[in-house]
């Protein structure tokens, strides 16, 4: 059964109410600890401990009451792993984090569950005063370059984590043997994050601290992989795209200059000449589809191929696009001419096999489509996933 006392609690915490909490903690100790003893009173909220809101909100006096009572709970940590110290970084709260480190230097080597310590909380949120307050802190005891370069369990870096915020904070960071290249678990550098994927309060110093990171060597994912390629590796994959390419051409090729159902041996009555394609007379509409497809699959891997031999993709970054465009869109228009052949040699009676070949076609090309643009969307959400850098509490009602 839960205490009833613990909505009270947290809305003490939550509005720095020292005389509410010290009261109820008094009475009931087990209740600074939260976890499952802490109602959660809005539905839009988790149990928190008090002692994680009061250093989130900035209530010095109820943190400095709450570790007096009770030291431990400077080391314990809410649902998602986060400390009072992470709390107090999140929103850059100085004379908390003071106060916490004093419990035990050692806390800010404390990491949540998606593996960030309080610097990565303090880098993510712009707080520059706190970051260097915890920087110093560890200097006193351990490298602390190691863990300038932490990365948390996604791969984020401090800089990966600051570009977004403060110009400053990029500038401190380099101070020290900052690794501005590394790459996250999606593969990509702070440079990427910034210039690719920028949020609204980067905007008025994005030029800035872009310029300012080259000057450091920091490049892109890119830039990274293309000087690591060899050129050995990448003529292999240009040789393969290539073969690719002359299939769907050849392909192509061989079902315009024999479309479904061969040609007419001899002349004949209603428009039956010798050389004529049999579907071009009884299904004019059909082989019109037909046609207008195998053609199209027939020019854009052209293109790819002319694109390929005049070494064009390897320096051009709008080339690579018109390659895979047109890579996509003679696939897309092989299967429509493989629908429509399908469709034509089918049993059907005449009139119905260029709405059946229409239909086949459409839903053929739709489900190729489709393909491609789930692809296109699990690539768009692999190059998002920076963390989120607010953290929000339920506000007492």
């Amino acid at each position: 059964m839960r205490n009833p006392n613990s909505k009270r609690l947290y809305e003490a915490a939550h509005n720095g109410d020292v005389r509410t909490l010290l009261e109820i903690a008094g009475r009931y100790p087990s209740l600074l600890y939260g976890g499952s003893w802490v109602e959660a009173p809005y539905e839009s909220g988790l149990p928190e401990p008090p002692l994680q809101v009061a250093a989130f909100y900035g209530h010095l006096d109820l943190v400095e009451r709450m570790v007096a009572m009770e030291p431990a709970l400077a080391h314990h940590s809410d649902k998602k792993g986060l400390s009072p110290l992470h709390m107090a970084a999140a929103n850059g709260h100085v004379n908390i984090i003071t106060r916490l480190l004093r419990v035990d230097p050692d806390l800010c080597f404390l990491c949540d569950d998606d593996g960030r310590n309080p610097l990565h909380f303090a880098a993510m949120n712009g707080h520059l005063a706190a970051l260097k307050l915890l920087v110093e802190n560890i200097g006193a005891r351990r490298d602390v370059t190691t863990f300038i370069n932490a990365k948390d369990d996604h791969g984020f870096t401090l800089l990966h984590l600051a570009v977004h915020n403060q110009h400053e904070i990029v500038e401190y960071l380099v101070t020290f043997k900052i690794e501005t290249n590394a790459l996250n678990s999606k593969g990509f550098t702070p440079l990427d994050m910034l210039i690719n994927y920028p949020m609204p309060n980067a905007y008025p110093n994005l030029l800035k601290t872009t310029n300012f990171l080259r000057g450091y060597g920091a490049t892109s994912s890119s830039a990274l992989t293309a000087s690591a390629t060899s050129p050995e590796l990448w003529a292999r994959k240009k040789d393969a795209l290539m073969v690719v390419a002359s299939l769907i051409a050849t392909m192509a090729f061989q079902a315009a200059v024999n479309p479904p159902g061969g040609v007419w041996q001899d002349d004949g009555n209603s428009g039956q000449r010798a050389g004529k394609s049999v579907m071009a007379s009884k299904s004019p509409d059909l082989y019109t589809l037909f046609i207008v497809s195998a053609t199209s699959a027939f020019a854009f891997s052209l293109v790819e191929l002319t694109l390929h031999m005049s070494n064009t993709v390897s320096n051009s970054v709008a080339a690579v696009g018109l390659v895979a465009y047109a890579k996509y869109i003679s696939t897309v228009a092989l299967v429509a001419a493989y629908s429509l052949s399908v469709a034509f040699l089918t049993m059907l009676p005449e009139d119905e096999k260029t709405a059946t070949g229409f239909r086949t076609m459409l839903c053929m090309t739709v489900v190729v489509i489709l393909v491609f643009v789930v692809a296109a969307l699990r690539f768009g959400f692999a190059r998002k996933g920076h963390p989120a850098s607010v953290i929000q509490f339920p506000p007492p009602k």
